[in-house]
Order: structure tokens, then sequence, then C-alpha cells
């Protein structure tokens, strides 16, 4: 879901409205929905003749269980694609329009998913109405990508129930709805999609009561578990404020660590300070200026200013080994501009 994962705005009031729905009902909510999105992916994975090695390249594209790698993803996407998946068409579509692991290129991203749609892949129509909401290769057009989510989410696209429930959250083609938008989401995290799970414990974690502290906790340890990078920021978060959870500095070190390693410049930030200070971790300004070099890169501005605190820090030969570093932990793995990993 886009650039789903930092908001501010109207979405206080909105999470106020989210936090008013009982804790009970939705709960009962979530475990009716758990079972429905459950076996609608069950039904619409059938006779995929390429279904693991979908499913081996979406962890590689999350780095969920493994070390994020979009050209292994990019090569399990064409192997499935070969097969005759259509799901694995989509996805290769997908990695051809944001040039990840595969050459960036358009035309052949909307012909590939525009062809699996077409076949009713579910993952395709979702990715459709990402090329319709964004307006890539096509018009901007919120109410043809509400069309293709509904039809994926239908199908059983836990992702595409995520995109709509944003779609309610913010009013973007329809009429802002808040009791839409936590129905999609919880349908979205039931069926295993990490980015609801995000939404869902943001709105949790800003009621001041603990037990919704504590159901935001989960929603994030659930998405940190499958590679969520965002999910792993606001975990370290959790246990480094004490929210929703004990304190726990070496775990809040670990996730953060987690979310940085995947790219999250935000993420990049928090630990760099860490480094920079000598908290909880070793003192090294080294990996400190290493991380806001890359953190920069992706556009975060307030690394800029602490980049250049710290260069007066260090030497010369300090610094090139410093961006050197850099360097080296982008090629390892790419950084992604925005936040969202569902295209």
């Amino acid at each position: 879901m886009e650039s789903r994962s930092e908001r501010s705005g109207s979405f206080t009031g909105i999470r106020g409205c989210m936090n008013r729905v009982t804790r009970r009902g939705f709960l009962r909510y979530s475990a009716a929905a758990a079972g429905i999105v459950l076996a609608q992916r069950a039904h619409a994975q059938v006779g995929d003749p390429g279904r693991a090695l979908v499913q081996q390249g979406c962890k590689y594209h999350e780095g969920d269980g493994v070390v994020l790698n979009y050209k292994k993803a990019a090569d399990l996407f064409q192997q499935a694609s070969d097969a005759g998946s259509l799901d694995g068409q989509a996805w290769l579509g997908s990695m051809c329009l944001r040039g990840r692991g595969i050459a960036h290129d358009e035309t052949k991203a909307a012909s590939l998913i525009t062809t699996s749609a077409e076949a009713g892949s579910p993952v395709g129509l979702r990715f459709m109405g990402v090329l319709h909401q964004e307006g890539r290769t096509v018009p901007q057009d919120y109410a043809k990508a509400r069309q293709y989510y509904e039809q994926a989410a239908v199908k059983g696209d836990a992702v595409a129930y995520g995109r709509l429930g944003m779609m309610y959250l913010y009013g973007r083609g329809v009429t802002t709805d808040v009791g839409k938008a936590k129905s999609y989401l919880t349908l979205g995290a039931s069926g295993g999609d990490s980015w609801s799970m995000v939404e869902l414990g943001k709105f949790y974690k800003h009621d001041h009561n603990r037990a919704d502290r504590v159901l935001a906790f989960a929603q994030y340890q659930q998405a940190a578990q499958r590679g969520n990078r965002v999910a792993a920021y606001y975990l370290a978060s959790a246990y480094h404020f004490g929210i929703g959870t004990e304190k726990n500095p070496a775990a809040a070190v670990h996730y953060m660590q987690q979310s940085a390693s995947k790219g999250y410049p935000r993420a990049q930030v928090a630990l760099a300070s860490l480094y920079a200070k000598g908290a909880a971790v070793e003192q090294n300004n080294e990996r400190a200026y290493a991380l806001y070099t890359l953190a920069l890169r992706q556009g975060l501005r307030r690394a800029s200013h602490r980049l250049r605190l710290l260069a007066k820090q260090m030497s010369v030969q300090q610094v090139q080994r410093a961006t050197a570093l850099a360097d080296a932990l982008q090629a390892r793995n790419p950084q992604r501009n925005g936040q969202n990993a569902s295209l």
C-alpha cells in the first residue's frame, strides 16, 4: 500500500474514530475475517503451476526469513511466469515497473500486468489497481483502481483489501468511511498483509489505553516477522520506549538494525544516532556516517544536518571509509524510495 507508512494531519482525527470501535467487536470480526480470507486465498491458488516459485520470490522481495534480494526475486518470478503462473507474470511486471532486480521497462511491465489481470490473476488485478491509482503507464483514475482492488479482493488477495482500506481511510476516489477502512484493513491483516498490520498497529499505538498499545505491539510484531521494514522500526521503538511491552534495549537495536538493513531511512537515522552516541551499541562514527548517508540519499532531509555535524568530528580518511561503506551497503541491498512494498 504506497507510501502508506508515514502520515499525519487528518490521520490523527481518523485514528481517534477508529479507537472508539469496541475492541471485543474488532477481535470477533478479525477471527471471522481470517477464515474468509484464508479460504479465498486457498481457492485462488488452486492450479497455479508456479505457486511455490511465486511464494519464494515474495520472500526475497520482502526479506521475509531470507536476505532481501531483488535479483533473486525477479529470477524466481521469471521462472514462475515461464511455468505458466499468472501471479508470477504479474509480479515480474511489477519488478520491471520499478526496475528491481531486472531492467526498468514500463511498457513491458504494463503488458505483463495487463495480460495477467485479464486472465483473472488476483495479483495482476491488484497491480492494475496500483497502476491506475498512481497513474503509472495509464491516466490516474481512483475509481478504476478501486474496481480492480475489489476484484482482486473477491479472489482473496489480502493486499488488495489493505489498499481498499487506505482508499476509504483517506477518501481517495471515495467518500471517507472509517468503518469501511477498518473492515478492509482487518481483512487485509487477517489475510497476512503486513502493511494492513502496520496501519492497524498505528491506530492502537496512539490510544492511551494500555490494552490497545499491547494490540499495537502484536500487530507490529506479526508484520515484522513477515519482513516488513516499517513494522520492524515501530517494533524497535516499542521496545525502546516500553510501549505495549517491557523496555528491551537489545531487542530495540536488533529490530532497528533489521529495518535499517532493508533500507528504511527513519530506521537508518535512528540507528546512526545510536552509533554516534555509543548508546546500546559500540560507538562508531564511520558506521553512523554511512547510515546517515544512506538515509540522505533517499531524501530524508534531517539526515543532512546530522551528517554535517558528524563530519566535523571525523578525519578525511574516516569520511572516505564511511562513504565507501555506504556504497557497499547500498550495493548489497538497493534502497527503496517510499515505503510500499506491495508493488
